[in-house]
């Protein structure tokens, strides 16, 4: 896309201007409240998880914790380093500059805007594919007027093609239209500071060029993976099971195998058979018509269930133990035996 040049110098003093206006706000002393919030949530999360025993989701939300507070660190650390110098000094670039990136931008870029009321500068990149998966193109969304706060710009996929197991994850480093920066965070904050857009740009497309195995949000590997049903697990094709009442998909740690029909089931289709205590699915159950306990087919004998046929057996009387020694007769009560 080429624009004329009075349109680039109309673009670039209009950014200009918006770069002035924000550094005249002061707000040099800014908490990353977004970041923040986005670790409490996490937290909550977690304890959730492991609360209902959801172990696998509980690890992999610790992990999503840990790349939040990667986030966090980095900011807090400027911050404190700052606070007797404010950060947000009168931007270096000059109009001149601002045009000579408005016009790099224009020609390396599918699409690129501006908007005035909202002063938000955004490109559109070239569609991005990760090992030969295809994730559509990204649109970066930097709003001037947040360039003092934490997370002043936004990755919005234009043709989403998200992770089947994570909505909110359209790219393997983007959560809910935000960048986990990792190593390229400290770069991407002095750019923006010395008012370089062609830098901050540039560097925010490598990241999105780029597949780091150490920290996605969600692997590639997994990307067309499935959710477990019961403990929010990825699970892809060649490793899920399929309940057999439900059809929900869970992972193999999850299902339980029936002990009467030997099938595959979710912990909601599962239950227990209340004498043997056996893993039983729901309609493998009976209730026993003595006293409506459910029990597996094992344990039901003629509608009733072991405890109900004790209940029910006659009790039989003791016989009377003989008294040890000679036999007793009456008819020789008194008599003494004579020696011949």
């Amino acid at each position: 896309m080429n624009r004329p040049q009075k349109s680039l110098v109309r673009l670039a003093l209009a950014v200009h201007r918006g770069l002035l206006s924000a550094n005249a706000s002061g707000r040099c002393i800014e908490l990353p409240t977004g970041a923040w919030q986005r670790a409490t949530d996490l937290v909550a999360r977690i304890r959730r998880a492991e609360l209902h025993g959801w172990l696998l989701a509980a690890a992999r939300l610790r992990k999503d914790l840990g790349n939040v507070l990667t986030t966090l660190q980095a900011p807090l650390v400027q911050l404190e380093r700052t606070l007797s110098n404010c950060l947000w000094s009168p931007y270096r670039a000059s109009p001149v500059d601002l045009y000579e990136d408005m016009a790099s931008l224009d020609e390396q870029f599918q699409a690129m805007s501006f908007d005035s009321k909202s002063q938000q500068l955004a490109v559109r990149t070239e569609p991005i594919t990760l090992e030969a998966r295809y994730l559509g193109p990204f649109e970066i969304r930097l709003d001037l007027r947040r360039l003092a706060t934490d997370g002043p710009y936004r990755v919005i996929a234009l043709d989403p093609h998200p992770a089947v197991s994570r909505d909110g994850v359209t790219h393997p480093h983007v959560l809910g239209e935000v960048l986990c920066e990792g190593d390229g965070r400290t770069a991407i904050r002095q750019a923006l500071t010395q008012g370089r857009l062609l830098d901050f740009f540039q560097l925010v497309v490598n990241l999105l060029r780029t597949y780091n195995h150490a920290s996605p949000f969600v692997e590639l590997a997994l990307w067309d993976g499935e959710s477990c049903g019961d403990c929010g697990a990825t699970v892809t094709a060649d490793e899920r099971c399929i309940c057999e009442r439900c059809e929900d998909t869970i992972c193999c740690d999850c299902a339980t195998t029936c002990g009467d029909c030997e099938g595959s089931f979710c912990n909601q289709c599962i239950g227990k058979c209340d004498h043997c205590h056996d893993a039983v699915c729901s309609r493998c159950l009976q209730p026993c018509a003595g006293c409506n306990r459910v029990v597996c087919s094992e344990c039901l004998d003629h509608e009733r269930c072991p405890h109900c046929h004790e209940q029910e057996e006659p009790k039989v009387l003791d016989a009377p133990t003989e008294t040890a020694g000679a036999a007793i007769h009456a008819d020789g009560l008194g008599q003494v035996v004579v020696p011949a």
